[in-house]
């Protein structure tokens, strides 16, 4: 047998080598950073994209009025267009329906800032959303809160908030245990009460669904009456609330502007439209104005201009609490066109 030959490599080799090493490292970088930037640059999903699983809010702060908007006792809606990246954070807002006197930089700055979400999913993966955000701004002192005294689900809510506040005892994590059935205000319109349910489990997890959302968090008491929540949503985000029991009913969130009323039966929930209810029912007021348009009873111009304005409005997918809000508002302003011309709102319904 022949004798082994040994190598020996010399400097000149060793470079060699080494900088074909370098070279493959440095391609596998720039294969991650051109992943990176094409995941980046994809555009924006709509919402109602097949597959699509909406985004999430997870933490929302209140935008403050303007000095001048308090002067003038400006009241009303912001409609912001903005992107929900995929990182939770917000911005790319845009107006399309505004007040004036600096409200609508407010709600963005707002918004921009603060707010915070679940970031959609699309085929298990997260990307940026193009959403339709509501600021609903009232005058109940110099901060936009209140809840609108017009709806009879309102005024029952806020009455037994009201109760509970007032005669109400701090509650401690044996009075929490086990599942209750949830009021609380849509976050779009206050005017608006929505079902929710919420489970406290023994081991310190708490199940909170609304509607087809259903998150998770751990709960912990801090002291008596107050309890800290942590999300698992994987952004390290919590919230703290104050907890008032009364007559079977848990207050969750006492002192804030929108509290969760919650009991231990069904009794008082309010039922909710599906979504396609809540878009043939917006469809609804713009073809009886349409009709009544016809009949020369209505100006064509305010029928179409409120057709208009909502045709673009459900142009930009929107959330099922949005729509909701919508159908409330479109409510209102075709029984205000209605009654400009004399026409008894229940007369057309």
């Amino acid at each position: 047998m022949g004798r082994g030959k040994s190598v020996t490599m010399t400097s000149s080799g060793r470079r060699l080598v080494l900088l074909k090493i370098s070279v493959i490292f440095a391609f596998l970088a720039t294969c991650e950073v051109s992943s990176a930037q094409e995941r980046a640059s994809e555009p924006p999903v709509q919402m109602g994209t097949p597959g699509l699983k909406d985004a999430v809010m997870i933490k929302q702060t209140t935008p403050s009025y303007t000095e001048a908007a308090i002067k003038a006792k400006v009241q009303g809606v912001v409609l912001l267009k903005c992107v929900i990246r995929r990182d939770g954070s917000v911005n790319d807002c845009h107006v399309l329906r505004g007040l004036g006197y600096g409200l609508e930089e407010n709600a963005i700055k707002e918004i921009t800032s603060n707010w915070r979400f679940k970031p959609a999913m699309l085929n298990g993966k997260p990307v940026d959303l193009i959403a339709a955000i509501e600021v609903n701004f009232s005058l109940g002192g110099r901060e936009p809160r209140g809840v609108s005294s017009t709806e009879n689900q309102a005024d029952s809510y806020q009455q037994d908030v009201n109760e509970v506040l007032r005669s109400g005892v701090k509650a401690t994590q044996v009075d929490i245990l086990g599942k209750w059935y949830c009021r609380e205000p849509n976050r779009h319109d206050p005017s608006l009460i929505e079902p929710a349910e919420m489970e406290f489990f023994p081991g310190g997890t708490v199940e909170v669904k609304a509607g087809s959302l259903s998150l998770l968090a751990d709960y912990r008491f801090i002291a008596e009456g107050r309890v800290r929540f942590d999300w698992r949503t994987g952004s390290n985000l919590s919230d703290l609330y104050t907890l008032v029991l009364h007559g079977g009913r848990l207050l969750l969130g006492a002192g804030d502007d929108r509290p969760t009323l919650c009991s231990r039966s069904r009794e008082n929930l309010p039922i909710l439209k599906s979504r396609e209810e809540l878009i043939k029912e917006i469809n609804s007021y713009c073809r009886k104005l349409d009709t009544l348009s016809d009949q020369k009873r209505v100006n064509p111009s305010d029928s179409f201009s409120y057709c208009s304005e909502y045709n673009v409005f459900l142009a930009v997918a929107i959330s099922e609490g949005e729509l909701r809000s919508l159908a409330n508002e479109a409510k209102k302003k075709f029984e205000a066109v209605l009654r400009k011309y004399g026409i008894d709102p229940a007369s057309a319904q």
